[in-house]
C-alpha cells in the first residue's frame, strides 16, 4: 500500500510537497488520484475479504471456496469488463461453480447502471465454456450509498445483494 501511495500520489507532487506551505494546494489536485489508485483498490480488497470470510452462505448462494478479481472479455463489443469480486464455490456434486460476482465502488453512489453492467458480465460468463455460472448472484458494494431505483430492484430479487459499509463492518 505504501508503494502505491508514494508512486501514484506523492511522487508526482514531490517538488510541491517539499516546499513550505504548498500541501494545502497540492491535496485538492491529488485527491482524485488517491481515491482511484489507493483507496479504491483497498476497498475492493476489503470486499473480497468480506465475501470470503464474513458473508453468509445464503447471501452468496453457497459456501465460498475462493474469491478473486478478474477480467471478462466481451468479444462482441471488443472490450473487457473488470470484476472486482468473483466468489467460487462447489455445487452438490462437488463441481466448481461461480457463486457470485461483484462491483465495488468506494466513492460513488451505485445505481441500476452498475447492476446492468454486472448482469451483462454474468451473461457473458454463463455462455463461456468451463464456467458454471447458472446460479451466479450479483453483489454491489458501495461506500457512497445506493440509488433508490437500485434499492427497489434489489428488494425484489434475492440474486442481487447490496453491501454498504454497515453490512460490511457489522459486528456479530
Amino acid at each position: 500500500m505504501k508503494y502505491a501511495r508514494e508512486h501514484a500520489v506523492m511522487r508526482p507532487a514531490c517538488g510541491d510537497l517539499e516546499r513550505a506551505g504548498r500541501s494545502r494546494q497540492v491535496w485538492p489536485r491529488l485527491q482524485r488520484t488517491f481515491l482511484s489508485k489507493v483507496v479504491g483498490p483497498h476497498f475492493e480488497t476489503i470486499c473480497r475479504d468480506w465475501a470470503r470470510g464474513e458473508a453468509e452462505p445464503d447471501v452468496l448462494g453457497g459456501f465460498p471456496t475462493g474469491v478473486a478479481a478478474g477480467v471478462v472479455n466481451d468479444s462482441a463489443a471488443r472490450t473487457q469488463h473488470e470484476v472486482d469480486v468473483a466468489v467460487f464455490g462447489r455445487d452438490e456434486q462437488g463441481r466448481e461453480e461461480l457463486l457470485a460476482i461483484g462491483e465495488a465502488k468506494w466513492h460513488d453512489t451505485v445505481g441500476t447502471g452498475h447492476l446492468r453492467r454486472l448482469a451483462h458480465v454474468r451473461t457473458l460468463l454463463r455462455v463461456r465454456d468451463g464456467v458454471r455460472a447458472d446460479r451466479c448472484r450479483l453483489l454491489l458494494f458501495s461506500g457512497g450509498g445506493f440509488a433508490d431505483d437500485l434499492r427497489s430492484a434489489a428488494a425484489t430479487d434475492l440474486g442481487v445483494q447490496l453491501v454498504d459499509l454497515d453490512r460490511l463492518y457489522a459486528a456479530d
